[in-house]
């Protein structure tokens, strides 16, 4: 019976000893995910604060990509700030394992924005509340409904053309 007890504690031990070494050894390439995931959400942050969304449901997602950001930037500059002057290897393990940790954290919370898009169709409501992307979708709708009709055939004045595609 001890012997199943001992084997059973060893398999546990083993397990978890896997995961930590995984863990400790993804973190370098998380942390280069990580700055290139910042790069791109600050580059959407720029874009937003374009747009200005009157939507709600649009403001709340974006405050939450803000926030992500923010604790992702924060999660960068701690480990930067402890590993530079560290000297003892084990105290470096302990700094991996604490950023590999948030950083899994953080990976999740940005699926799940992420899939909260898609959930309640935010990228519909962010190209319909913004001025620029309700022309663009007009100009798309009416090339749909006059297929025949290519901006580059029509001749004549600018303005009469304008008039003709606002008519429309």
């Amino acid at each position: 019976m001890a012997n199943g007890a001992v084997t059973f504690f060893l398999q546990k031990v083993d397990t978890l000893l896997t995961q930590e070494v995984q863990l400790l050894s993804r973190v370098l390439d998380d942390i280069v995910w990580l700055r290139d995931e910042l790069g791109t959400m600050n580059a959407f942050m720029e874009d937003v604060e374009k747009k200005k969304s009157t939507y709600g449901l649009v403001k709340a997602w974006v405050e939450q990509v803000r926030e992500v950001m923010y604790d992702a930037e924060d999660i960068l500059d701690e480990f930067m700030i402890k590993m530079e002057n560290q000297q003892r290897f084990f105290n470096k393990i302990i700094i991996h394992h604490q950023v590999g940790t948030k950083i899994k954290g953080i990976k999740v919370r940005i699926h799940s924005i992420a899939q909260r898009r898609n959930t309640y169709d935010i990228h519909r409501k962010e190209d319909e509340g913004t001025s620029s992307n309700s022309a663009l979708f007009k100009g798309e709708y009416l090339l749909r409904a006059h297929p025949f009709i290519n901006e580059e055939d029509i001749v004549g004045l600018q303005k009469d053309v304008n008039s003709w595609w606002d008519g429309c």
